[in-house]
């Protein structure tokens, strides 16, 4: 028997009759009743093919032929629409005797709309066929065939909607045989109709029907031609025997309304409506939603079970774009999984989900869910998978979802948990993994009984708040393969127990609070791949027992506090890819036995307290890709056999002791991309044959003693983007060859012994984005062609012998934030184009030249100005224009021949004289028009003649006044006058109560910081605010940032709360941390500890060899949109990354994240920047562990730029760290 579809039937007009006929095989019946809409249609099959179908009909005449499954929706619109009925039987077939039979065609006289019946066939024994009529009366009739020949001719029933009658007719072979040639066939038969009245709400034609009637009708002619074309007309009120034999034909029915979809498929349709319209059309899945179907079974992404019921609804990557999940779903009460992943959803999760208690997988990951997770979910007890995972979901983990006792797999990850985990978790003793990291909020210690979970093979605990201790219990985890459980508060030791873990293969436990030594025990893990445990206070030594994971591939242990000898036993990991143990206290040589991990790609021991020679053995490491041994005490020279290391891309060998000349044999490597030998005592030239190492993109060999003169072929370097030389004996000339290297973007030769004309051919250099020629002896003019740099943000040419003027072509350098030209014999006046540099704001340096004139007007743009120094020249003129400069934190302008008033502001009152000593004509006002006093010429004093005894008395008068109100006030009104923090507006007052918050045990009081904010200990300003530099009373340095009032008519973006939330939630050694911050009605501090580093801006600027890392993501996404990590630009004062995330997920062009100065650009440049864009964002990945690294984002930026032919138009990209130095 062949399954089909059900039907939802809506209605019944409860009429029932029993046929009984005997016809010969190929035989349909057609029926005419003066019976007003009503058609039934009954279908059977053989060879899965339509063999029966009876109509019963009024009004019109037709005649045709169908044949076929596909044609029966076509047969039953003609009806309904038209006077023609066409009934399919048949197909044409061989029936295994050599006769061929074809399809007859039935002429119908009377049609209208269209019921469907559902026929079932039930066989017993070898000769009885039993049926059942609409009562549920069951018949039994005898069959002229026996069961094998039924078989046979694989007479089925092709079942539709619920069961309401029988049917079955097979072939008789006399029939068979003898229906040859156009010979007539007479047949009679006889047909008993019982029609019953039932209760029904049905309309007014149907009225007609409410009669109890015994109808008889006789078929009046059955002719049979060769064609098989059977016609039939009837009458009512006869009856005829039949006198032919055949089959028997046992016919029961109801006559039924259908209604086009059933309920599964209308709960559907709500998922169908509440999708975004634009995305449906697009959609090939939702457009096969075709809402006339009888059922949703065809539909893509939906399973029926063979009673039609839908089980499975699966649309994963399908942009929906709901703002809520449609309640009607939970009546899909047959549904066994539901997969709604990455379609962008939001608001809750319904609670009567938990009614799809035959639900085996519930997946909604990937989207933005919000609110609790429903406990109710707990009573779905068939659950084998349950994916939450990527939402925004908050609240506590249900412990209802310790009921699941079917549960395989729970992921909760990357939402906004909070609380605890649940200890009844433990006792869901089917689950295989569990994952919960990327809730920042989750907090309390890891429940022990997590320990009963045998079966676990993954717990993913990872970017949480969880405290506590490792529970030893985790030891009983005998099938767990990888625990996740890095960037926590967890404390403590490494439990000695997970040696017993035998399974594991990723031991993830970084950056996090562990301490104690590195069991021994681990050393029996003998699956393990990856052992990290950097980032935390681990102590003692490397056990030599991880010697014993043969199948470690990364062992990474920086950044703790190991000491002592690196164990050569670790040269048994023969399979071994990575060792990173940077940042520790290692002591003693490197060990050669290194060397037999052959597989070795990283080798990075930097920050280390290593000594002795580097082993020549390193050489034999021909996979060695990166080679990082800075900052150590490393001696001897640098092994030639580094030549051997053909796949080498990175070797750092800086800040050692390292002596001799470096060898020819590292310039033969095709691959080396950086090689760093910074702060050595290397010594000899720099040898032609670094024009060999066409790979080389940094070479930075500053602070040793490398002398000659730089090779010409260097030039040839055409992937050269630094070049550091700084500080060595170099000397002779600058060889013009170097503007060759158009993709250079820092050249710096400052402290050498360089000579000549700087030639002018460096104008060539448009990629330029750092010029230091500082401290050499350059003479002649700076070269008009440097005004080609567009890109470049610091030009150092001080301490040279420059002379004559600054070219016009300066004010073309309009990204300069740094311009010093001091300690020249530079002339001529200032030039007006310098006025014209507003993005200067670091520094302006034109000290110590010969420079005349007055200070150009056009100065008073540089209004974000740091530090100005034009001391040391023969300027006159007044110097009120510097008024304007209101960033300034620093000024000299002394030893000139300024005149007239010093600006009456807070800034120049913070200044010493010795700022403006030399200066004779120059005089202090108390209006900044006329003069009260002047200056002497020598020690800056006020000049004795101009104080007179009235002056002494009423200075002492007003000073005995002014001490009294100091001594009341001095706390918190001296500190806004002396600062210059108080605005024209009066909106900041110092005077307000304060709130001081601090997050740790604080030695000093809200007072000792007020003292510090003076223009002085200005350290820094940003768009949030203004940094100073505080010192407490017992000598320690803090950072105070004081954030911008926002104006009163705006929106207040409170980017004191967003930093508040974002630091408070960070935790990594490389994020300056939060000591607590003080606020009152009018000003918000941030208190941090102190980094003389610097910021990130200045790193990126300045190129100083810190010995901290960037977030390398985040530097990415602040390039490309031009904005800062956080500041209220992006709203809401989100960070850059969730101002990102939001912009592409609210399906905004990406082209938009991008600075509007960039979208102008051509097409392929902006496709570029969008392939960037897509790196930056698998770079702050909220999972760490899906973060590429720095190899791999190499890698993929190598792999941005596109041919030219292959560019096109922009379009959304598609957004799916190791130690070193830059």
């Amino acid at each position: 028997m062949h399954a089909t579809k059900k039907h939802q039937i809506s209605h019944s007009l409860g009429f029932s009759a029993t046929v009984s006929l005997k016809l010969p095989y190929d035989t349909v019946v057609v029926v005419n009743k003066q019976i007003k809409q009503l058609v039934v249609a009954g279908v059977a099959a053989c060879n899965n093919r339509m063999l029966l179908q009876s109509s019963f009909a009024h009004s019109g005449a037709t005649t045709g032929a169908l044949s076929s499954d596909g044609a029966f929706s076509q047969w039953a619109t003609s009806v309904a629409r038209s006077s023609i009925a066409v009934l399919p039987v048949t197909p044409s077939r061989s029936d295994g005797v050599g006769q061929q039979h074809t399809s007859p065609t039935v002429t119908a006289q009377h049609s209208t709309a269209m019921a469907t019946l559902l026929l079932d066939t039930h066989i017993k024994g070898g000769l009885i066929a039993t049926f059942r009529d609409t009562s549920e009366r069951r018949y039994e009739a005898p069959l002229d065939v026996s069961v094998e020949q039924w078989r046979r001719h694989y007479c089925v029933v092709l079942r539709r909607a619920v069961i309401v009658g029988d049917v079955c007719c097979c072939p008789t072979p006399s029939l068979r045989e003898g229906a040859t040639g156009s010979t007539a066939m007479p047949l009679r038969a006889t047909l008993v109709a019982h029609c019953e009245k039932a209760p029904s709400e049905d309309d007014a034609p149907r009225s007609e029907l409410n009669k109890n009637l015994e109808l008889r009708a006789q078929i009046a002619t059955i002719v049979t031609t060769s064609t098989g074309t059977i016609a039939a007309a009837c009458t009512a009120a006869h009856s005829v025997e039949l006198k032919e034999g055949g089959a028997h034909l046992n016919l029961s029915f109801r006559t039924l309304l259908v209604n086009s979809l059933s309920p599964d498929g209308e709960a559907l349709l709500s998922l169908l409506s509440a999708a975004d319209p634009y995305y449906k059309k697009l959609s090939p899945i939702l457009s096969s939603w075709n809402p006339s179907s009888l059922t949703p079974c065809s539909w893509q992404g939906i399973t029926c079970s063979p009673q039609e019921r839908v089980i499975s609804l699966s649309l994963p990557n399908t942009f929906l774009n709901l703002s809520s999940l449609p309640l009607e779903l939970s009546s899909l009460s047959s549904l066994q999984l539901l997969n709604l992943s990455t379609t962008n959803i939001s608001g809750s999760i319904p609670p009567s989900f938990g009614s799809l208690t035959h639900l085996r997988l519930l997946d909604l990951s990937s989207n933005s869910l919000s609110g609790p997770i429903p406990p109710e979910l707990g009573r779905l007890t068939a659950l084998q998978f349950l994916f939450l995972n990527t939402n925004r979901l908050t609240g506590t983990i249900p412990k209802q979802l310790a009921n699941l006792s079917s549960l395989e797999v729970l992921c909760l990850q990357d939402n906004l948990l909070n609380g605890s985990i649940p200890s009844q978790l433990g006792s869901l003793g089917s689950l295989q993994q569990l994952r919960i990291g990327g809730n920042p909020y989750l907090t309390g210690e890891i429940p022990s009984q997590l320990g009963l979970l045998t079966n676990l093979t993954t717990f993913g605990a990872a970017a949480t708040g969880l405290s506590g201790v490792i529970p030893p219990t985790f030891g009983n985890l005998i099938n767990l393969q990888t625990l996740a459980l890095y960037d926590t508060e967890v404390f403590g030791s490494i439990p000695p127990e997970l040696g017993e873990c035998l399974e594991l293969r990723n031991l993830y436990l970084h950056m996090n609070k562990l301490t104690g030594p590195i069991p021994p025990q681990l050393g029996k893990l003998q699956k393990l791949t990856s052992m990290l445990l950097w980032g935390n206070s681990l102590s003692g030594t490397i056990p030599s027992e991880l010697s014993n994971c043969s199948s470690l591939v990364v062992l990474d242990a920086s950044a703790n506090d190991l000491s002592s000898e690196i164990p050569g036993d670790l040269g048994k990991l023969l399979v071994l890819e990575q060792i990173h143990l940077s940042d520790n206290a290692l002591t003693g040589s490197i060990p050669w036995e290194l060397s037999n991990c052959t597989s070795l790609t990283a080798l990075q021991l930097d920050k280390n307290q290593l000594s002795g020679p580097i082993p020549t053995q390193i050489g034999e490491l021909k996979y060695l890709q990166s080679f990082f041994l800075w900052g150590n005490s490393v001696s001897g020279t640098i092994p030639p056999a580094f030549g051997n290391c053909t796949e080498l891309y990175a070797l750092d060998l800086s800040r050692n002791k390292l002596t001799g000349s470096i060898p020819d044999e590292i310039f033969s490597l095709k691959k080396l991309s950086k090689l760093l030998l910074l702060g050595n005592s290397l010594s000899g030239g720099l040898p032609q044959s670094v024009a060999r190492c066409q790979s080389l993109v940094r070479l930075r060999l500053g602070e040793n003693q490398l002398s000659g003169q730089i090779p010409k072929e260097i030039g040839q370097l055409q992937n050269l983007v630094f070049l550091d030389l700084y500080m060595n004996h170099f000397s002779g000339g600058l060889p013009s060859d170097i503007a060759n290297i158009t993709v250079l973007e820092l050249l710096d030769l400052h402290s050498n012994y360089m000579t000549g004309d700087i030639p002018p051919q460096l104008g060539a250099l448009v990629n330029l984005e750092q010029l230091d020629l500082s401290r050499n002896s350059f003479s002649g003019e700076i070269p008009w062609s440097f005004g080609n740099f567009s890109y470049l943000n610091k030009l150092i040419l001080n301490n040279n012998l420059l002379t004559r003027e600054i070219p016009k072509s300066i004010r073309n350098l309009q990204k300069l934030t740094l311009l010093d030209l001091s300690s020249n014999s530079l002339s001529g006046p200032i030039p007006l184009e310098i006025g014209y540099l507003t993005s200067l704001t670091i520094s302006l340096d034109l000290s110590s030249n010969r420079f005349t004139g007055e200070i150009p007007e056009t100065m008073s743009s540089l209004t974000q100005l740091q530090s100005l120094d034009l001391s040391r020249n023969t300027l006159h003129g007044k110097i009120t224009i510097l008024s304007f400069l209101t960033s300034l934190t620093s000024l000299n302008i002394s030893y000139n021949n300024f005149s007239g008033p010093i600006p009456v502001t807070p800034f120049f009152r913070t200044l010493t004289s010795n700022s403006f000593i030399e200066n004779s004509r120059l005089c202090e006002s108390l209006d900044g028009a006329t003069c009260s006093s002047h200056l002497m010429s020598g020690k800056g004093l006020k000049s004795a003649k101009t104080i007179t005894l009235v002056a002494v008395i009423v200075a002492s008068v007003t000073m005995a006044v002014v001490a009294t109100w100091i001594l009341v006030s001095r706390n918190h009104m001296s500190v806004v006058e002396k600062s210059g923090l108080s605005n024209s507006s009066g909106e900041e007052d110092f005077s307000y109560p304060w709130t001081f918050i601090p997050f740790q045990k604080l030695n000093f009081t809200i007072e000792n910081i007020l003292n510090c904010l003076r223009d002085e200990n200005v350290i820094g300003k940003g768009c949030s605010g203004v940094v100073f530099k505080a010192e407490t009373p017992n000598g320690d340095l803090i950072a105070v940032k004081k954030l911008w009032k926002t104006k009163k008519d705006e929106e207040p973006v409170d980017s004191f709360a967003a930093e508040i939330q974002i630091l408070g939630h960070i935790r990594h050694r490389n994020i300056v941390k939060l000591l607590g911050y003080c606020s009152n009605k009018s000003v918000k501090l941030l208190l941090y500890n102190y980094i003389p580093n610097g910021n990130l801006q200045q790193l990126l600027q300045n190129n100083r060899n810190l010995d901290w890392e960037t977030s390398y993501g985040v530097v990415l996404l602040e390039i490309l949109s031009g904005r800062s990590a956080v500041e209220s630009q992006i709203g809401d004062g989100l960070h850059i990354v969730e101002w990102v995330k939001k912009k592409m997920g609210s399906f905004e062009p990406a082209v938009t994240i991008l600075d509007s100065k960039l979208q102008g650009l051509p097409d392929q440049m902006v496709q570029e920047m969008l392939q960037t864009l897509g790196i930056a964002m698998f770079c702050v990945n909220s999972s760490p562990a899906e973060r590429p690294t720095m190899k791999e984002v190499v890698a993929l930026l190598m792999e941005v730029k596109s041919p030219q032919e292959e560019s096109g138009k922009t379009s959304q990209p598609l957004i799916k760290q190791s130690s070193n130095q830059s």
